[in-house]
């Protein structure tokens, strides 16, 4: 395995790292009782009509929506989406590995309640899959423990540090029935052809902070969360809030990028409106003031795709990235 660091600049428009993480499901109700269990609470909700919604997120239908915070956190926050009717089925449970796919991590001083819970999912909720626990032993008195649950509408992998010492990377609600963090981190794939794309996140003002390679391995924590098979390899790249430091400083709100080798054929388009995760918001100066979000994107590379006031009332810009996902800009504040 070869580990490489590298460190970006202070200077930033970003404010934190990944906002958001934007969620299209079929009842606003239910939805909000399911990320309560992660320690979650509704701090506003929202609407648009359906000419509002067309002109930021494409979608010529009406719109309901909260945002929940997680105690103090600034950054790894959710925003909850009902659309009168759902454009398509999104991820489902699409294997973490397929190009497209997105996933949410979040941290847990126990990681016992997430295997009760995944197992239960499994038996009453059709379409969950689950994975893990894997344990990854860094030395005699450190490990980590990783377990997947994937749901048609969420994408959780929850995991325990013991011994790694990283404070800040998430706060653990411990009164919550799964004692998790807001999201420490949120994933995506990319093809191996549009690696070199991922060099737009640091353009946009993430720290690009790690980078390793993780070939094939019975026993490692890729291999059987995404999974891999023989002969194959991820290179993972980590994004970070630019105030994110190494280690003990290590900050929540990560973007986590992930290219497979070789290149494989499964690919997911996700989209606003669709069911499930589809989209990850940021806050940046750039978007602050109107047409300085097309133009901040334009000069690096990135696609608008629609810009307005979002259903919070904020001036917001969706646009895609060269990697291919979407986003929502928002203003910083």
């Amino acid at each position: 395995m070869i580990y490489i660091r590298v460190m970006g600049s202070h200077a930033s428009g970003l404010q934190g790292g990944i906002h958001e993480v934007i969620v299209g499901v079929p009842d606003l109700g239910a939805a909000i009782a399911h990320w309560q269990a992660f320690g979650y609470a509704v701090v506003s909700q929202g609407r648009l009509d359906a000419s509002l919604a067309h002109s930021l997120y494409g979608r010529q239908r009406a719109l309901q929506a909260a945002r929940l915070g997680h105690g103090g956190a600034s950054s790894g926050l959710i925003r909850l989406q009902q659309w009168s009717e759902a454009a398509g089925p999104g991820l489902g449970s699409a294997p973490l590995r397929s190009a497209g796919s997105r996933w949410t991590v979040h941290r847990t001083d126990d990681i016992t309640p997430a295997l009760v819970w995944g197992r239960y999912l499994q038996k009453t909720l059709a379409g969950t899959r689950i994975a893990g626990p894997v344990i990854h032993s860094v030395d005699a008195r450190s490990a980590s423990i990783n377990h997947a649950v994937l749901t048609p509408h969420y994408r959780h992998v929850l995991m325990a540090r013991h011994g790694i010492d990283v404070p800040l990377y998430g706060t653990p609600d411990p009164a919550s029935l799964l004692g998790a963090s807001e999201v420490a981190h949120a994933g995506i794939v990319v093809a191996a052809a549009r690696a070199d794309t991922l060099r737009f996140y640091p353009l946009l003002g993430f720290r690009a902070m790690s980078q390793r390679r993780v070939a094939y391995d019975p026993q490692s924590v890729a291999t059987q969360l995404f999974p891999l098979y023989p002969g194959e390899a991820l290179v993972e790249h980590d994004f970070d809030d630019p105030r994110s430091l190494p280690g003990p400083g290590q900050l929540p709100g990560r973007l986590r990028a992930f290219v497979l080798e070789p290149d494989h054929e499964s690919d997911f388009q996700t989209a606003p409106g669709d069911d499930g995760y589809n989209l990850y918001s940021l806050r940046h100066t750039g978007f602050g003031v109107a047409d300085a979000g097309r133009h901040l994107l334009a000069g690096l590379g990135a696609e608008s795709l629609g810009a307005g006031p979002d259903e919070f009332g904020e001036v917001a810009c969706r646009f895609r990235a060269p990697d291919g996902y979407e986003w929502l800009g928002l203003p910083a504040v």
